[in-house]
């Protein structure tokens, strides 16, 4: 999918190499359940996980590009067992250090959305972002997400017990 000076596609074996730069991050580590350290073997991993739950048809992981190539972070859509009658699907981003302040999450966040509109019949949405990580906070705002009142939430992560806030996003 494309627009917006961004073309989103599936991760492809040729992008392991490109990985580690993008989530062996201390800002990754710290405000997501993504591996840490992120090395090649934990690209592997990772990988393999995105194509088994692509297969399931319970997350989808896009990879953002300007070029169609070159990996610069990633969107995520995941659909919960049941779809929007049970919990509404979870959007996250993440952009690696190197292209940060250049708008990539916000923007690949609306094409996701857009897509899984149009493509998927989904209308709400939900963004768990940790309390105090300001540029989640800001990207959620952006795209028209709002905090849910009272909606702070502790959940097991990678690294032990997280604090999450949920944000509703309608379409």
């Amino acid at each position: 999918m494309d627009g917006d000076g961004l073309l989103l596609r599936e991760w492809r074996e040729a992008d392991l190499g490109h990985m580690p730069s993008l989530f062996d991050d201390p800002d990754v580590a710290r405000w997501t359940p993504i591996e840490s350290p992120f090395d090649a073997d934990a690209a592997a991993r990772y990988l393999a996980k995105a194509r088994d739950q692509r297969s399931a048809d319970t997350a989808l992981h896009l990879v953002v590009t300007t070029d169609g190539e070159t990996p610069l972070g990633e969107v995520l859509l995941f659909v919960p067992p049941g779809g929007e009658e049970g919990s509404p699907p979870e959007l996250g981003y993440s952009v690696s250090p190197a292209a940060r302040g250049r708008g990539l999450a916000a923007r690949a966040t609306v094409l996701l959305v857009e897509f899984a509109v149009a493509e998927l019949g989904l209308r709400t949405f939900r963004l768990q972002i940790t309390p105090g990580n300001a540029a989640s906070e800001a990207i959620a705002l952006r795209v028209g997400a709002v905090r849910r009142a009272d909606s702070l939430t502790t959940v097991d992560g990678a690294r032990g017990p997280v604090e999450l806030e949920s944000w509703d996003l309608q379409r």
